[in-house]
């Protein structure tokens, strides 16, 4: 059984749609082994969406929406 995001705080705030869709980003990016505490400081920081970017380029995470 994978993770429970929900437990984790990584699906606060956001329902139907988004929710759906977060969650689906949220299991390939596990699945791919991208470790809880990495997925943590992407959502905080807003770069959650680029974290399998920043992976597939081998690079250090530079950018965040802020």
């Amino acid at each position: 059984m994978g993770t429970d995001f929900d437990a984790e705080g990584l699906l606060d705030g956001l329902d139907g749609a988004a929710r759906e869709a977060r969650l689906e980003l949220l299991e390939q990016l596990e699945a791919e082994g991208v470790p809880l505490d990495d997925l943590h400081a992407a959502s905080r920081d807003g770069r959650l969406l680029f974290v399998g970017a920043e992976r597939a380029m081998g690079g250090q995470a530079r950018y965040s929406t802020r």
